[in-house]
């Protein structure tokens, strides 16, 4: 679902009697940026954070520009920095595509003279990295074009779309990908403690099977199971590591209780059917147990006598037991070190 309650104007298909007025249905989704074009580039030279480019594709042809971070989001300082998402919106509007070719089983091929059409833009107030940086963010960004030359195809479960504004010239790439998948993928580089800037992309590629000098993200090749396993744990983790430290309505802090009603956006961290956001300060010191207990777990404390632990730490405090030996396993496997965590992260 759409984040930003906007309200949209009719799209008008300016500039191309064959523009559709909808999308293609295998279109709609999750699609993330895998070029080196637009931001990698502002990353190694510092002028922004490392952080992907995401286009999130309603049916109807409304869509969300946003930029996933990799860092956790804190009430205190959306409050008074006004950046309050995990990933941050750039703009919203409405998207067509003219000139596709006519869909072949499950996919659709974009062949060349195919148009990707941006319309009704609303550019987003809200902060997206730093003063410097926001700027070029937002003029680098897919939505600042209104057409582009698209190529590819639009799979439903492995899509590529390459994009150029003019012919001849490096193109920008988005593949599409789950949103559960991309959480958890996120998580996986964010708990493991290790820079973005240097391990994000080649660790997409280990843990895909893509190629990071290439695609470095691939969705039609399985997972191994010990992969797997881990992002999954990583999640849970990330989850819990960031609602312990959530302000509640009945903190015993005036100020926290204050903070607990700033609205954050908690789009790529959080999994409300596994740990849901605390509510009370009960509630809270039972997901810091958690994180607790997995934080000593991951250090090499055996899992029983970790368990004892808490029931010290947080007496009358029940502890949850969500992730599956394999889970847990797969965590301490790629968190502590060693061969596998150096192929996973290409580290070593």
């Amino acid at each position: 679902m759409l984040i930003a309650p906007i309200t949209f104007l009719v799209l008008t298909a300016a500039g191309s009697a064959s523009a559709q007025s909808s999308v293609p249905s295998q279109l709609a989704g999750w699609w993330i940026a895998v070029d080196n074009v637009a931001f990698p580039p502002l990353w190694r030279d510092g002028t922004i954070v490392p952080m992907e480019e995401l286009l999130i594709i309603e049916s109807d042809g409304r869509f969300e520009n946003r930029m996933m971070g990799f860092y956790g989001i804190d009430p205190g300082y959306c409050a008074k920095e006004n950046l309050c998402s995990d990933a941050p919106l750039v703009a919203t509007g409405r998207l067509a595509l003219s000139g596709s070719a006519p869909a072949t089983g499950k996919e659709q091929i974009l062949a060349s003279g195919s148009k990707l059409l941006f319309s009704d833009i609303s550019t987003a107030a809200n902060r997206i990295d730093s003063p410097r940086g926001d700027p070029t963010i937002r003029a680098r960004s897919v939505s600042a074009t209104s057409a582009w030359m698209v190529e590819g195809r639009v799979d439903v479960d492995d899509g590529t779309l390459f994009l150029r504004q003019a012919a001849g010239e490096e193109p920008r790439v988005f593949v599409k990908i789950e949103p559960e998948k991309l959480r958890r993928l996120r998580a996986g580089i964010m708990v493991s403690e290790l820079s973005a800037l240097q391990h994000w992309r080649c660790y997409l590629a280990s843990a895909t099977g893509g190629d990071v000098r290439l695609m470095p993200l691939r969705n039609d090749k399985p997972m191994l199971p010990a992969v797997r396993d881990y992002i999954a744990a990583a999640h849970y983790y990330l989850t819990a590591l960031t609602y312990a430290g959530r302000p509640t309505v009945d903190d015993p802090d005036t100020n926290q209780r204050r903070l607990a009603w700033v609205a954050l956006e908690d789009l790529m961290a959080g999994s409300s059917a596994k740990l849901p956001q605390p509510r009370t300060v009960q509630e809270r010191r039972e997901v810091k147990a958690v994180a607790r207990y997995l934080t000593v777990v991951v250090k090499g404390e055996q899992p029983e006598a970790a368990k004892a632990m808490m029931a010290r730490e947080f007496p009358g405090v029940p502890l949850r037991q969500d992730l599956t030996e394999p889970e847990i396993l797969a965590l301490t496997t790629y968190l502590r070190g060693g061969a596998d965590r150096n192929r996973l992260f290409c580290t070593g």
